[in-house]
């Protein structure tokens, strides 16, 4: 059996097909996949299951997302007619239908071997995050680039049809890495956390609005509304 992929690559035309290995057979018509493209992985949606690949040679499907589709076949069915209808790529009309917070970008970790003066190697493993300022000496040995995070966003407002007043989302790694946002107030949402301490999420959201005061609310209202929101976050997650 064979898995017939749009890919999460909006500049990509066509289809492609994928083995599923047997520790995959959960993999159905609208489940969301990682699969190897190129030398990169990608996200990619099913559209069909065929007995024959349309090529000699297939790559397996790396890894199931979510055991839920996360598209149905109207879904499917719409986003080809708009893709042939208005000339786009099919990965592009399929990204618009799939549901905020699935469609993922890869968070890059290296594996960088250091020479220290002594002379002995050692390995080491650090983020993007720290080795694009930091910029160790060393040889990078491994890129992982992790696509299976998890997401959960939490608002409060007037009424279902307002702004929010206070919101959070929330992304968490597999690593354990989170990463919180907070806002409601000014332009643009504040970092509150960026870590792998997620015990101290709830200081972290409260710490992000000592300054959040404005007509819509005091500070100290988002300071303790934040802070549970952010704990919701987290237990959606887990």
């Amino acid at each position: 059996m064979f898995a017939r992929l749009a890919v999460n690559l909006p500049a990509v035309s066509g289809v492609f097909d994928y083995a599923i290995p047997p520790e995959l057979l959960g993999v159905g018509v609208g489940s969301l996949v990682t699969a190897p493209f190129g030398n990169q992985t990608v996200q990619g949606v099913v559209l069909e299951l065929v007995d024959e690949a349309s090529v000699a040679e297939t790559k397996p499907l790396e890894s199931l997302l979510d055991p839920v589709p996360v598209l149905s076949v109207p879904q499917m069915e719409l986003a080809k007619w708009m893709s042939a209808h208005y000339l786009q790529p099919l990965a592009a009309m399929i990204g618009m239908m799939l549901p905020v917070g699935l469609s993922q970008q890869a968070d890059t970790q290296f594996s960088v071997i250091s020479d220290p003066p002594s002379g002995t190697s050692q390995s080491s493993v650090i983020s993007v995050g720290e080795f694009l300022p930091l910029r160790p000496r060393g040889l990078i040995t491994l890129i992982t680039i992790p696509l299976n995070a998890k997401f959960a966003f939490e608002y409060v407002a007037r009424t279902p049809s307002d702004k929010p007043i206070v919101c959070a989302a929330l992304a968490q790694w597999t690593g354990a890495r989170a990463r919180l946002a907070v806002g409601g107030w000014g332009k643009s949402p504040s970092l509150a956390m960026d870590g792998t301490e997620a015990e101290g999420i709830e200081s972290a959201a409260r710490n992000a609005c000592h300054e959040a005061t404005d007509e819509w609310g005091s500070a100290e209202y988002r300071m303790d509304v934040a802070s549970t929101l952010a704990k919701r976050c987290l237990e959606a997650v887990k």
